[in-house]
């Protein structure tokens, strides 16, 4: 078959969930990685995104507004 992206999302994010893994929805084009106490965000988009739904913390680098391939970084308080 052929199972469209709805269903691929929910997959997943099942099997994630199962194996313990954190997901996050994030806007297409944009990517995000955790490195200690630091997240850090990619946009790879063609259009500028507003990270600060995502960003758990505060701004060491960059901002919220993230252009066309830009990079943020953030300090989370773990």
């Amino acid at each position: 078959g052929f199972p469209d992206a709805g269903f691929l999302d929910r997959l997943v994010a099942r099997l994630a969930g199962e194996a313990g893994i954190d997901t996050q929805a994030l806007p297409r084009g944009l990517r995000s990685r955790r490195r200690g106490v630091h997240r850090y965000f990619f946009n790879y988009g063609p259009e500028p995104v507003d990270v600060s739904d995502f960003a758990g913390g505060a701004f060491v680098l960059g901002s919220a507004a993230l252009g066309v391939g830009g990079v943020a970084v953030t300090r989370e308080g773990r």
